[in-house]
């Protein structure tokens, strides 16, 4: 072991994980708790007991591989990389430094090893998937080595906790060969500065989610600002078969496509819960309006919500050019994902448009158990789990759905059919209303006028 490693005194975790004898050993824990050092040290042993070893360290970012990874394994171990960020040791053993847009060079090199710092930062499992594809070097290892039982190979991450691919391969599954290591920061709080832990309590009043991720280690906290976590996705299945036998608020929802790859879906929801999806790629506007008259009779419903950005405005026309015998008091709702939520705190909007709106009040009804997922609709939940948000403007804002038609292959039309069916359940809606009853005022983006027969924008809210 490298002589200035050697001074330091591990801790439990950091020990498990130096020592381990998985292949594949993730150190996932909190802010402060030696994660950096732990991983230098086991690829220390991997260099400097094994003659002729090769082996890499990776971060995602250039800059915080030059500024933090390199800085933090010079100031650990006094020893300092080559103009090619690599450090050779007197057995000839080789510890390269790379990033994510080096990975390419690497790939027709056998290794002995790998560590990746911070291994959350990445998208996926992709690079770390082809680092274990690479992990097959020739090795002749010392006695020392071999005493300490460890594995030939080994491929080894740190990073800290939350709901990403690492959750996936370290926490959710007992894989061959993995080992997962935790520990939260309080653990090592009689290594850290006094005022450091005193500061953290302002962190939980302020940022509660970046508490519960970097202090307390949480795997419920996404790297991203999801929409719908996964602790909420399993919120939502646990309520699939209560929802809908306990209402009758019960509707379509129809996100239409044009001539390409993608399908029109219609779902069929009740109190909440999907209980009925069709979907088929070419179907014509009169033919997506009458499919979603005979889904509403079919399951008792009596509200139609429209997805009406592009092409969707035909099959809104078309529904109301239904006649009244026809429709039977089906009330036909127009959405515009693209157009302005009212929902505001004082005079400050809290959404950018409708679209985030329904996300939201998704989200609002899953964490009260108020919307259910089956837990074999994976395809609906993978369309939920893709939608993220940002703050633009002071308003919440979804990313936008190129990104995550990109990310999915596809078009996400369950989720949005799925988004819709919430917000129209939420705005409690009267079964049987007939035209012209004055009952309750309906929103502009939501109200069925001659102008809106027509397909043109609506100019005012009707009475109902």
């Amino acid at each position: 072991m490298n002589q200035q490693l050697s001074k330091f005194t591990l801790k439990p975790w950091q020990n498990q994980y130096v020592f381990s004898k998985a292949r594949y050993p993730g150190l996932w824990s909190a802010w402060g708790t030696g994660k950096t050092l732990a991983l230098i040290m086991r690829a220390m042993i991997y260099a400097s007991q094994i003659p002729n070893n090769l082996g890499v360290i990776f971060r995602k970012q250039y800059t915080d591989l030059r500024d933090s990874t390199v800085k933090d394994f010079t100031r650990y171990t006094g020893l300092v990389p080559n103009s090619n960020r690599t450090i050779i040791l007197p057995n000839k053993s080789e510890i390269m430094f790379r990033h994510i847009e080096e990975l390419n060079n690497i790939q027709n090199i056998n290794l002995g090893f790998f560590g990746i710092e911070q291994a959350e930062e990445l998208d996926g499992d992709n690079e770390f998937m082809m680092l274990f594809g690479r992990l097959r070097r020739e090795v002749e290892p010392t006695q020392e080595f071999l005493d300490d039982g460890l594995p030939l190979r080994s491929g080894f991450v740190i990073g800290n906790a939350g709901d990403h691919w690492g959750k996936t391969l370290w926490k959710d599954q007992q894989l061959e060969g993995y080992a997962i290591y935790e520990a939260a920061t309080i653990d090592n709080a009689d290594n850290l500065p006094s005022d450091f832990i005193k500061s953290l309590q302002s962190l939980e009043k302020t940022k509660p989610e970046m508490y519960r991720k970097y202090v307390l280690n949480d795997w419920s906290v996404s790297k991203r600002n999801q929409v719908f976590p996964s602790t909420l996705i399993e919120l939502m299945k646990s309520r699939d078969g209560f929802l809908a036998r306990h209402s009758a608020n019960c509707g379509v929802s129809v996100d239409p496509s044009g001539e390409g790859v993608d399908d029109n879906v219609f779902m069929v929801g009740k109190g909440g819960e999907p209980l009925h999806t069709y979907r088929k790629a070419i179907m014509s506007p009169t033919e997506k309006a009458i499919k979603a008259v005979e889904l509403c009779k079919q399951f008792n419903g009596f509200f139609i919500i429209v997805d009406c950005d592009g092409i969707g405005i035909e099959t809104y026309s078309e529904l109301n050019n239904l006649s009244e015998d026809y429709l039977q008091g089906i009330q036909i709702l127009k959405f515009h994902g693209s157009a302005k939520s009212e929902i505001a705190v004082g005079e400050r909007l809290v959404y950018m448009n409708l679209r985030a709106e329904a996300a939201f009040t998704t989200q609002k009804r899953g964490w009260a158990g108020r919307a259910a997922i089956n837990d074999a609709d994976t395809m609906l939940i993978e369309d939920l789990k893709a939608d993220e948000y940002e703050e633009k403007r002071g308003m919440i804002a979804l990313i936008p759905k190129k990104d995550i038609k990109e990310r999915l292959g596809r078009s996400p039309g369950l989720g949005d059919c799925y988004k819709m069916l919430q917000w129209a359940t939420e705005q409690e809606l009267k079964a049987n209303l007939r035209p012209y009853e004055k009952k309750r005022k309906v929103q502009e983006y939501a109200i069925m006028d001659d102008a809106c027969m027509m397909g043109a924008e609506p100019t005012h809210a009707r009475m109902w």
